[in-house]
């Protein structure tokens, strides 16, 4: 059995296609994922008992983006759940950091980097 068995990582994004295939990779690494399409779906379903290890969180999404997702959490004192954003905005991920992110993974996104990263940060 892995280190990273039955951890869950919450997937952020509101593009389908990379959102699916990170899940992909992750699964193919024993995590099990969960995918959301903006913040408010990830922080309705963080709400509704979800408890990731980790959360891959995108920061530009429609309704709620990512910065916005890692002010709630904290607001709700959700900060124990480690972010790690995506993003190829270097300013966003500054913001990002600021609002209470783990780290930054840059797009256009290395694999071995995102899963070194996230073996790292998932608790």
């Amino acid at each position: 059995m892995s280190t990273s068995d039955c951890r869950l990582v919450l997937v952020v994004d509101d593009d389908q296609d990379l959102r699916e295939m990170l899940a992909l990779v992750l699964q193919g690494h024993g995590y099990r994922t969960q995918e959301a399409v903006d913040g408010v779906d990830a922080l309705e379903q963080i709400e509704a008992g979800a408890q990731p290890s980790l959360v891959l969180l995108d920061l530009r999404m429609p309704r709620m983006n990512g910065t916005e997702l890692l002010l709630a959490l904290k607001d709700r004192e959700r900060t124990t759940i480690p972010v790690v954003v995506i993003t190829g905005d270097l300013g966003g991920a500054r913001e990002a950091l600021a609002a209470g992110a783990r780290t930054c993974v840059r797009k256009p996104i290395d694999m071995d980097a995102l899963l070194d990263t996230v073996a790292q940060h998932a608790s």
